[in-house]
């Protein structure tokens, strides 16, 4: 250290400061030194403590550490299989707790409850399963937030009132009216949203604290149009605080307890070649979005996305919440030890770009290229508060939003390396899985982090794949992507798409594991969940993998 000093300096410091007190600087550093890196270290997995938690700075350090060595290495993971006799409706893991939703095996309506809580290491809970048989009526999906003893279920489409939606809030320990909602039903109408029309309807349920986001869009086959409702309701108040009619296709999620993204896409049925991400915040919901736009598309008849989905952290909040029923709390303490810090959560877009055909295609073939961009949430939150702040959004022009090169290159990353017919992901805080293919081709998990690297500096410009070698281990592969890429389809895009946000990469081998096809899993803090042969219908086997 003291040799990459000036002469100079060096010469001055020995000639003030004798020998001894120079070793006592240096060990004052030194200790200075630990207290920065450990907070460092902290910070930049974007740990924050809950105001309750019992575990001190050495406690998170250590669990912190423990749980990324098992990220980095997920074939040393606990590993309990479960086996479910009766047919599966639907499936939700949150926060350790695996939700199964059963019928009567004659139809996908969920008619009970069957709770799973796995082993934490990090929470320091043991196993334990219990079952809610009355939930009464039928219900169609759901939602759930262990830290809230919450349940949200959305009814059965009723016949005679086909545009109704009602969405029950329930305990999870129990199957009751949770006691903190002043309106145990919530109801949103649509009319789009009918056993009449002929088409494909996907919705959604996503909790944030004390709100909850409820949505569905429809595509009509015959007429090939989209309809898209979306509301948002303070659960325990009972109060709507936002609704959207729109005709263009939309996927919702939260980036805070305060603002929430949209991403809208235009380019379906050829109508334009424009999709955008627009940005709300609670407190001016009715103003205009903050908007970002996405790459453009080249102009054409034949170019369209689709299959478009945003999703974020699941099911997370930053507010102190005092109910945490499955827990087994007895000392007055929030076992929970850290989440992940909602300015570096990650936002993931999955989408799907056709086209006719490329440059050597012929005759033309409409051909479909998936795409997983990975959005950090924080900087796009930031520059949506800088534009509020400045008051560019009062003008009729900003409608057109931010373009791509303003935003995107800096907090973006471009994916494209899965399987074609198995694409599947989930995302959690910093951390992403996706179905992928591996380095030699085999399939595998692919667990991509998104924590604070440096980026490597390239004078030469962005190169056309990552050159960072593998780290192979014993049946993992792991590496560091830190170098900005360039993807050039000028056949999709109008102009080169340049990325540069760096994440750590392992490959976990999982062919053994599961059977060919699509095979749906879910992600928490510390648990993967791996479904072998899950076809909704018969028994079904799933492999939790405990970091």
């Amino acid at each position: 250290m003291l040799a990459a000093l000036p002469s100079e300096l060096l010469i001055k410091v020995l000639t003030l400061l004798p020998w001894q007190t120079l070793l006592l600087i240096k060990r004052v550093a030194r200790m200075l030194n630990v207290l920065i890196t450990e907070t460092a270290e902290l910070g930049s997995a974007s740990m924050v403590d809950e105001p309750s938690s019992r575990f001190t700075t050495a406690d998170r350090l250590m669990k912190l550490r423990r749980l990324q060595r098992g990220w980095k290495a997920p074939q040393g993971a606990l590993r309990t299989t479960i086996t479910f006799t009766q047919d599966i409706t639907a499936y939700d893991l949150q926060k350790g707790v695996l939700t199964i939703g059963h019928g009567n095996g004659q139809t996908s309506t969920t008619l009970f409850l069957n709770y799973h809580r796995f082993n934490s290491r990090v929470n320091e809970l043991a196993p334990k399963n219990w079952c809610c048989t009355n939930l009464g009526e039928g219900f169609d999906d759901y939602t759930t937030d262990p830290a809230q003893d919450l349940v949200v279920l959305l009814e059965e489409f009723d016949a005679i009132n086909p545009g109704l939606c009602r969405f029950h809030l329930r305990t999870m320990s129990t199957g009751t009216s949770h006691p903190l909602a002043k309106a145990p039903i919530l109801n949103g109408r649509t009319t789009y949203l009918t056993r009449d029309v002929d088409g494909i309807c996907s919705y959604f349920l996503l909790l944030r604290g004390r709100l909850l986001a409820c949505g569905c869009t429809l595509t009509s086959e015959d007429q090939g149009e989209i309809s898209t409702n979306l509301w948002i309701w303070d659960w325990s108040s009972g109060v709507l605080a936002f609704t959207l009619d729109s005709k263009l296709h939309a996927s919702f999620t939260f980036l805070d307890d305060q603002s929430f993204a949209l991403a809208i896409n235009d380019s379906v049925y050829y109508k334009t070649n424009d999709w955008w991400i627009d940005v709300y915040f609670i407190r001016q919901w009715y103003a205009v979005p903050v908007r970002f736009m996405l790459p453009r598309l080249k102009t054409g008849e034949t170019i369209a996305v689709t299959g478009m989905k945003l999703r974020s952290d699941p099911n997370d909040s930053s507010i102190p919440v005092q109910e945490y029923a499955y827990t087994d709390k007895q000392d007055g303490n929030d076992r929970r030890a850290f989440h992940a810090s909602p300015d570096e959560r990650i936002l993931l877009l999955s989408c799907d770009v056709t086209y006719r055909g490329g440059p050597d295609s012929q005759p033309p073939e409409l051909i479909g290229r998936l795409f997983l961009i990975a959005i950090r949430g924080g900087a796009l939150r930031s520059v949506a508060e800088d534009q509020l702040e400045s008051g560019c959004l009062e003008s009729d022009s900003s409608c057109k939003g931010l373009s791509w090169e303003q935003w995107g290159p800096s907090s973006t990353r471009w994916i494209q390396r899965w399987r074609r017919n198995a694409f599947v992901n989930d995302v959690h805080g910093q951390r992403c899985v996706v179905d992928a293919v591996g380095p030699g081709n085999e399939r595998a998990l692919s667990v991509m982090n998104f924590g604070r690297y440096t980026v490597r500096p390239d004078t030469s410009g962005p190169s056309a794949s990552p050159v960072d070698s593998w780290e192979f281990g014993d049946r993992v592969q792991n590496r560091l992507v830190n170098q900005s890429i360039c993807i050039a389809m000028p056949y999709i895009f109008k102009e080169p798409i340049v990325s540069s946000l760096p994440y750590q990469e392992t490959f976990y081998p999982i062919g053994e594991e599961l059977e060919s096809g699509e095979c749906p899993f879910g992600l928490d803090e510390e648990h993967i969940l791996l479904f072998k042969n899950l076809s909704y219908v018969g028994a079904t086997t799933c492999t939790i993998l405990t970091m």
